[in-house]
């Protein structure tokens, strides 16, 4: 991820995309980190970069930086962004759920959780999920 996030930010950029949740990168850390768009050598449109554990990032518009509410790190699988959008309070959940050939406690007690963080958002808030759900269809 690290060798790429200036095309992301680039690709985000051009596709006039304000949040972007990813999830399963290689990236490792915790924290903040702003990387900004060169355009022909002049800083525009920078980017934020929320991560946890697990490589679960936000990729937020710098046009809404100031307008986060709050960052929340539930676990190393899920972590909720807050944003004020107009008058409307937004959450965004990054998820990354077990994926095949985990336990079925453990996939058991990521849902188990998803559900308590789902059923903490006031009915007034929007809230969006994002992320890899590892979920499996079959006929």
């Amino acid at each position: 991820m690290s060798g790429r996030s200036a095309e992301i930010v680039e690709t985000l950029h051009r596709r006039k995309i304000d949040v972007c949740i990813v999830q399963e990168t290689r990236w490792t850390g915790s924290g903040a980190r702003v990387m900004v768009r060169e355009c022909q050598g002049i800083n525009s449109s920078g980017r934020v970069v929320k991560t946890v554990m697990q490589g679960l990032f936000f990729f937020l518009s710098d046009r809404w930086i100031d307008r986060i509410v709050d960052v929340k790190r539930v676990n190393e699988r899920i972590m909720c962004l807050k944003v004020l959008i107009g008058d409307k309070l937004v959450t965004c959940i990054c998820a990354y759920a077990p994926q095949t050939g985990k336990s079925a406690d453990e996939k058991d007690s990521f849902w188990d959780q998803m559900i308590s963080v789902t059923e903490s958002i006031p009915a007034s808030e929007l809230i969006v999920v994002g992320g890899d759900l590892n979920g499996y269809v079959s006929r």
